[in-house]
C-alpha cells in the first residue's frame, strides 16, 4: 500500500546505520554525579558531564562531549548525538533523538529596555521535548520565560532551527531547514514548514497548515491554510499576483 514506507522499512532491517550511537557501558572519561540515575543498559560516551539529579532511563546514548545540566532527564531509548548541550530543567521523552550541535535550554532573547540599558530578562522556565521527536543537528531550543517550551509528540525538525522562548509546537508537525519560530507562537498539530520560514512572536499557526519555503508569517494562521512569500498570504493569491507581476513590463511598454 505504501512501497516508499514499505523499502525503508527492509533497509532499516538489513543494513541499519547506527550513526555516533556508544556501543556499550559508560566510559571512565565521563563526569557524573552520585546524585543522578542512570539506567543499567544506558550508554555514555567519553567527556560527557552529568551534573546533579538527572535521570537517564534505560537505552539512552550519550554521544562524547555532551553536556546534561541538573533536574534534566531522559526518556528510554533516545540518542544523543556527540556536542549536544542540554542545560538544566530540559525533560527529554522516549525515542527521541538530538543530532550534534544541538543546544536545548538556552535562555531566550528577553530584552527590556531601561533609559539607554538593555536588560536581559530573567528565564526561570524549562524546555519540554515530547516522544518520537527528532531535532537535526546544530538546533537551539531555548527555555521559558516563566512556563515551559514545549515540542510534541512526533514532530520532525530539521538542522539549524531555532525554536523561541514559550514556543510551543504540535504533534507530528514538519519543520525545514534554518527556519525560525518567534517567542510565544503557537503551532498546531501537522503543521508543515518549508526551508528558512520565518514566524513571528505571539502568532497561532492552526492544524493542518503548510508554509512555502523562504515565506515570512506575519499574522496567524488558521487551520488548513496554505500560504507563501513575504508577507505569508494564501498561496493561490501569491500565484496570481505572481502572473500580474510578471506582465508589469508589457503593460509599461503599452503606456
Amino acid at each position: 500500500e505504501n512501497p516508499k514506507l514499505s523499502f525503508f522499512k527492509v533497509v532499516n532491517s538489513y543494513f541499519k546505520l547506527t550513526l555516533n550511537e556508544v556501543s556499550k557501558g559508560i566510559c571512565p572519561s565521563a563526569k557524573i554525579s552520585s546524585s543522578s540515575i542512570i539506567a543499567n543498559n544506558a550508554r555514555v560516551g567519553s567527556n560527557v558531564f552529568i551534573e546533579d539529579n538527572v535521570e537517564i532511563h534505560s537505552g539512552v546514548s550519550i554521544g562524547p562531549n555532551s553536556y546534561i545540566g541538573q533536574n534534566s532527564s531522559i526518556g528510554e531509548n533516545s540518542i544523543i548525538h556527540p556536542n549536544v548541550s542540554i542545560y538544566n530543567n530540559v525533560k527529554i521523552g522516549k525515542n527521541v533523538i538530538i543530532n550534534s550541535g544541538c543546544i536545548l535550554g538556552a535562555s531566550g532573547f528577553g530584552i527590556i529596555q531601561k533609559n539607554k540599558s538593555l536588560i536581559q530578562v530573567p528565564h526561570i522556565g524549562n524546555v519540554i521535548i515530547k516522544d518520537d521527536v527528532v531535532l537535526g543537528a546544530c538546533c537551539t531550543v531555548d527555555r521559558a520565560t516563566m512556563s515551559s517550551t514545549i515540542i510534541e509528540k512526533g514532530t520532525k525538525i530539521d538542522g539549524q532551527v531555532h525554536v523561541a522562548h514559550n514556543v510551543r509546537i504540535g504533534k507530528n508537525c514538519i519543520v525545514a531547514g534554518q527556519s525560525a519560530i518567534g517567542g510565544s507562537s503557537r503551532l498546531g498539530s501537522n503543521v508543515i514548514l518549508g526551508g528558512q520560514v520565518g514566524i513571528i512572536d505571539n502568532l497561532i499557526i492552526g492544524d493542518n497548515c503548510k508554509v512555502a519555503a523562504k515565506s515570512a508569517v506575519m499574522k496567524s494562521l488558521e487551520s488548513n491554510m496554505t500560504v507563501s512569500g513575504i508577507p505569508a498570504i494564501d498561496h493561490r493569491k501569491r500565484k496570481r499576483l505572481d502572473v500580474l507581476v510578471s506582465k508589469l513590463p508589457e503593460l509599461a511598454k503599452k503606456k
